[in-house]
């Protein structure tokens, strides 16, 4: 009897559900998701972001999910076709350069399901028009690869990151992207693969080869090294050559080029008050002119992170700085082709109530656009105009994005008549989002848009129709600790009716699949970890169910089949195991009237 209720029960269920004259559904469903853990995250607004020791600080690292048990006799996996959502993890530390027609955003991207970071990019238009909306992946090799910077020199773009493919310690490696978004090395180019790490790289091009500079532990002490790279992607200096090699650390450095030399800038603590701003030119033949390093800043408390632009005869060279003693300012300095600091005092850019951090600069050849994220108020992107002569356009700042919140990592770059300014976003998930910034100061984008989405803590929806509602069901991580599954009703016109929890039991469900019947019930199939159900051991990955109304469906974290309108049935070993009753009769038979 058992057995033609179930062959009875599993066709009609997956019949009934082909024959509903389902409407195709007017929305995405992942944006049913989105929507979900936007009203979530209103419940729990976070409160300010806490500002990272060190942008190098260790990732942990993430565990290699093992692979799927064996099947065993008798055993199949229900659902063979899995919804998956493009990209459901972070979009993190943007970067972006210009072409002369188009922008390249790259970013770090764990999309992938080895839990590991990617390099991924993607171009945009002036207008704001994203040309590869799923992304270009510039990198996917074993391992993580970390912290990308971008950078052009007439054929081509070329990107460069922290590479951890050797499994012990960081590289560098590069590619070349074309203005056509092809990776014209898609195997990487190895930029520097001395002992120990090499990480936090920067590049800028003199219109022919790049200068890549990194932070390297080769030594005692962290130190600046560079390398050229030509057009075809040979790199001149492949043991690198020391930038600087001060007493204690040198890190973070940043590149720029004003048509004649190189400029390098880093943090440096070979001062006892903290980190310090020094510099150093180098020309194109790869040359050091200042080995002791210029000083650029030296204030008291430490200054951090810099960022610099070229643009009417000086640079600009902008940082973090904390000579207040209680938050987080943005100053700078104006930088001559001789390396003579111009403000050797600083330009406070900067000196808004809570902390400023993460400075980028960029020029438009007339002024310079300084970004930063801002606490003033909320997680914003603010920026500032500077002229070459040192003037503060805007000394209260602008808020770039004022529509949107929680936007952090800021980077800029200037093309087609305006700049873009690219971002972290975390109002649903980690992605990254772009804001288009005028000469003038005006802001086109007020909310962002987005160039690279995730959904992050919900993925992998799917979809069913009941005849007058359609079913959304998804992945969900709002736990914290482990993977469960929701769910929602969804009107045909698009509104979200109501949404529950399908099953929060022990263990992560995944791999999900749905079917709908009318009256409101539901055939829920995901894959958990089991482990003694019904006296027997099973101990690995098994396909379970859940059979049920719609609202109220989640039980007790019971294991054992019940009867009654939150009926609960397993599917172990591809059976369903359904105790029969008549009441549980009668309540499944009405499911399937």
């Amino acid at each position: 009897m058992r057995l033609g209720i179930i062959v009875t029960a599993v066709n009609s269920l997956v019949s009934l559900a082909l024959a509903l004259p389902a409407p195709r559904p007017n929305f995405d469903p992942r944006s049913v998701v989105r929507q979900v853990r936007q009203a979530g995250r209103r419940e729990h607004r976070r409160g300010s972001r806490s500002r990272p020791s060190s942008r190098h600080a260790t990732r942990p690292r993430r565990p290699v999910p093992a692979p799927a048990a064996g099947l065993e006799d008798g055993e199949f996996l229900v659902d063979t076709s899995i919804t998956l959502m493009p990209g459901p993890y972070d979009r993190t530390l943007p970067a972006v350069a210009f072409d002369g027609s188009n922008f390249l955003v790259v970013w770090e991207d764990d999309r992938g399901f080895d839990w590991y970071y990617d390099i991924y990019g993607a171009r945009v238009t002036p207008a704001g028009v994203v040309l590869d909306p799923t992304g270009i992946a510039i990198c996917e090799a074993t391992d993580d690869q970390y912290c990308p910077a971008v950078g052009f020199n007439g054929p081509n773009f070329m990107v460069v990151w922290e590479d951890y493919r050797d499994g012990d310690y960081l590289d560098i490696f590069g590619a070349r992207v074309s203005p056509e978004g092809e990776v014209l090395d898609p195997a990487g180019i190895a930029v520097c693969t001395a002992r120990d790490d090499q990480f936090s790289a920067a590049l800028e091009s003199d219109g022919e080869n790049f200068l890549v500079a990194w932070e390297d532990y080769r030594g005692d002490w962290e130190d600046i090294y560079g390398a050229r790279v030509t057009p075809d992607g040979t790199v001149l200096d492949p043991s690198g050559f020391v930038i600087s090699h001060g007493d204690r650390d040198q890190c973070y450095p940043a590149v720029g080029f004003d048509s004649a030399n190189f400029l390098v800038v880093w943090e440096d603590y070979r001062g006892v008050d903290g980190g310090d701003i020094y510099g150093a030119r180098v020309t194109p033949d790869g040359v050091v002119l200042d080995t002791s390093g210029i000083t650029v800043s030296t204030a008291v408390n430490g200054q951090y992170y810099p960022a610099l632009s070229y643009a009417g005869g000086n640079f600009l060279v902008a940082w973090e700085d904390y000579r207040s003693g209680s938050s987080y300012d943005v100053y700078g300095t104006r930088v001559s082709p001789q390396g003579a600091v111009l403000d050797p005092s600083g330009l406070a850019i900067s000196r808004a109530s809570d902390d400023q951090a993460w400075v980028d600069v960029g020029s438009d050849s007339a002024n310079f656009l300084v970004v930063w994220e801002d606490y003033r108020s909320a997680d914003d992107i603010y920026g500032a105009r500077v002229t070459p002569t040192g003037t503060v356009l805007d000394p209260s700042g602008i808020n770039l994005t004022p529509v949107a919140d929680y936007e952090f990592t800021p980077a800029v770059g200037f093309g087609g008549g305006s700049f873009l300014v690219v971002m972290e976003n975390d109002t649903v998930g980690m992605n990254i989002f772009g804001a288009r910034v005028t000469p003038q100061g005006a802001t086109l984008d007020s909310a962002g848009f987005i160039i690279s989405r995730a959904a992050q803590d919900q993925y992998s929806p799917v979809v069913g129709f009941d005849g007058a509602d359609f079913v959304v069901a998804w992945e969900d991580f709002r736990s914290g600790t482990k993977w469960d599954i929701y769910g929602a009703r969804v009107t045909t016109a698009g509104a979200v009716r109501d949404t529950w929890p399908v099953t929060t039991r022990d263990r992560d469900q995944v791999l999900l699949a749905l079917a709908c019947t009318p009256g409101g019930r539901m055939l829920a199939a995901y894959q958990s970890w089991t482990g003694t159900v019904g006296g027997r051991g099973y101990f690995a990955p098994r396909v379970w169910g859940r059979l049920g109304r719609y609202a109220g469906i989640e039980g007790e974290g019971r294991l054992q089949p019940v009867s009654g309108d939150g009926l609960i049935a397993t599917m172990i070993r591809g059976v369903l195991d359904l105790e029969v009753d008549s009441l549980c009769q009668t309540e499944f038979d009405v499911g399937l009237r």
